[in-house]
């Protein structure tokens, strides 16, 4: 004999498991920024990358007339597979000097120095410490509380 409410609630129980765990799983980035982690304008250090590769995080040279005499760069995120390398953001209120450098601080805070190691600018979060941060492969550069 058959018990159609117990397959329906069996049912239920199962696809409420399947929902859940798939956007438990899918909801928290992976870190693959951890803290003290730093780039530098003008380096040959590597951006940091999403995991597919498609966007990355890091400085990006302006192109300078002839009358400038310093190298400048600017914070960004870019497209990173394509020629191009367009640009998606940026925090293009500064644009630094050569030796300017953005780190996650061991204190969690997303911070970009000059060479001489003055604040410039500082990443708003509401509770003030990440565990760590991400470039995802959506194009978010995020901090992960926790």
């Amino acid at each position: 004999m058959e018990f159609p409410a117990l397959q329906f609630v069996s049912f239920f129980i199962i696809s409420a498991y399947l929902l859940f765990s798939a956007l438990f799983t899918e909801g928290q980035p992976e870190c693959n920024v951890k803290l003290g982690w730093s780039l530098s304008a003008g380096d040959t250090n590597l951006p940091w990358s999403s995991p597919s590769g498609e966007f990355a995080f890091g400085f990006r040279p302006l192109q300078r007339s002839p009358s400038d005499n310093e190298d400048l760069f600017l914070l960004a995120i870019w497209f990173n597979k394509i020629p191009e390398q367009t640009i998606v953001w940026s925090e293009n209120k500064y644009s630094v000097p050569r030796g300017s450098k953005v780190q996650l601080t061991n204190e969690g805070q997303l911070i970009l120095y000059n060479p001489r190691g003055k604040e410039i600018w500082r990443a708003q979060t509401n509770n003030g410490k990440s565990s760590c941060a991400a470039m995802l492969n959506s194009g978010n550069f995020v901090l992960i509380n926790g």
